[in-house]
């Protein structure tokens, strides 16, 4: 078996990994160390893991030394490991250490059970998607789903992310919550937005950047009345039918990245069931669209 040590390092980067393609990847001690207080490095270890995944190959961590690393390296699906909080090195062949071990244990079984992780480190992307799916389920008011709407935006890189609810009889979109400052205007007919029309009807994602000559200038104007410059939105589908529109926007005009775009649907989906009890508080019935009103 052919193992690269000191992956990530500047010796054994990219180019060795992909020219050896190693039965054993060792991370290297630089990335190891404060994981549990750097999420670029978890981020960059997570990476390794998924290159790993792909090619068949373990990996494995050097210099562990504090119980926090290890619990986030678990996290990872780091499998295996080195360093003092294992076992000091020593003759015969050390024991791995028992307080090690059941932190390993306990990190596992906290991924079987439904527990709040918030006071726990949260290491890989797919356990923060757990944690968020998690909030939303359990929402039962608007000042819930604002806290999740804060993680939110926080997972897709936003600085502020809308729920709205689709009311297919006024042929309008009600906000239901947001979080940081509100808009003001909580009630937008479809008809003068062409763009939120396509994804209520067409349930795809559409971006708007306000330099995109392409973009529709009413959504534009709108984005700049926010002091926003790049939007998202994402439908709400529940058993085919369209149930409202997720918005993400950012201050920065920046297109959004398909692993942003991707995790915003994953995240939408999550919303079907909130928005029906949400919606119950709600009275649109005096609402008719320009058309009934004429």
């Amino acid at each position: 078996m052919i193992a690269i040590d000191d992956a990530g390092a500047g010796h054994a980067g990219l180019k060795q990994l992909m020219r050896v393609q190693p039965d054993i990847v060792k991370i290297d001690r630089a990335l190891v160390r404060d994981i549990d207080r750097d999420p670029a490095r978890m981020a960059l270890v997570e990476s390794f893991v998924r290159y790993a995944n792909v090619v068949g190959a373990i990996v494995c961590a050097d210099g562990i030394e504090t119980l926090e690393e290890l619990a986030v390296l678990a996290d990872l699906d780091v499998g295996w490991g080195q360093g003092w909080v294992l076992a000091r090195p020593e003759a015969p062949w050390a024991e791995v250490s028992p307080i090690a071990a059941e932190a390993c244990r306990v990190a596992l079984e906290d991924t079987f059970r439904s527990l709040p992780i918030e006071n726990r480190p949260i290491g890989s992307s797919d356990r923060r998607l757990v944690h968020l799916s998690a909030r939303l389920a359990a929402a039962r008011s608007r000042s819930d789903l604002e806290e999740a709407l804060a993680l939110i935006a926080a997972e897709l890189g936003a600085r502020k992310v809308c729920l709205s609810a689709w009311h297919p009889n006024a042929q309008a979109l009600e906000t239901l919550a947001e979080n940081g400052e509100s808009s003001g205007e909580s009630v937008f007919h479809i008809a003068d937005y062409p763009l939120s029309q396509r994804v209520i009807e067409h349930q795809e994602a559409v971006q708007v950047t306000v330099g995109d000559p392409e973009s529709d200038r009413r959504e534009v104007e709108l984005l700049l009345s926010l002091g926003e410059r790049s939007l998202l939105m994402v439908p709400v589908v529940m058993r085919g039918e369209s149930m409202g529109i997720i918005e993400a926007y950012r201050p920065d005009e920046r297109p959004w990245s398909r692993t942003e775009i991707n995790r915003a649907r994953v995240i939408a989906n999550q919303f079907a069931s909130v928005i029906p009890t949400l919606m119950q508080s709600s009275d649109l019935s005096s609402l008719r669209t320009p058309t009934n009103q004429a």
